[in-house]
């Protein structure tokens, strides 16, 4: 998600908080350089596969909860669940293969072949949104892995290099 945030995108700082103003933190821009991420779900609305959402989907039935999505009715002074439109759009919003631009960063991604919980599907579709955008994007799949595998450790090393590939060096003092 942060990989495709803009710079005059931060995520807190648009006043939807009902019980607290933004503060100068949220201000602040969470655009990154590049990113390198395992197993990421990057389209809540084609999970898996065309037009079958998170909630569509055996993951998201279990994990209902975290799709609940809420609007804070004034007039109540209470939060109501959102409507069917509303919560297409969150998912749509939050989803970051429908949030690629040119601009977005580098982004290398690990993913297992055999992931019973986020499909690689998620991640080519990633990968092919940025390439398409011109963006540089990097898929290594784990041939026989689920969602972790054994050396998963090791393999931060290829992430750390992806950062030395694309993150400006600082100048010692």
């Amino acid at each position: 998600m942060l990989a495709t945030a803009s710079a005059s995108e931060p995520p807190l700082a648009d006043g939807i908080d009902p019980t607290a103003p933004p503060d100068a933190i949220d201000g602040l821009s969470c655009r990154v350089q590049a990113a390198g991420c395992f197993c990421p779900p990057t389209d809540w609305l084609a999970y898996g596969q065309d037009n079958k959402s998170i909630l569509d989907s055996q993951l998201g039935q279990r994990m209902q909860c975290l799709f609940d999505f809420h609007d804070f009715d004034q007039a109540k002074h209470a939060w109501v669940p959102m409507d069917v439109g509303k919560t297409t759009k969150m998912l749509s919003d939050l989803s970051p293969a429908r949030r690629v631009t040119p601009a977005a960063a580098p982004v290398l991604i690990l993913h297992g072949d055999k992931d019973p919980s986020v499909p690689i599907q998620q991640s080519q579709l990633m990968v092919a949104k940025l390439q398409a955008a011109g963006v540089p994007t990097k898929l290594l799949v784990k041939p026989g892995e689920g969602h972790g595998w054994e050396g998963e450790i090791r393999d931060e090393n290829l992430i750390a290099d992806w950062f030395d590939q694309y993150l400006p060096r600082r100048k010692q003092k």
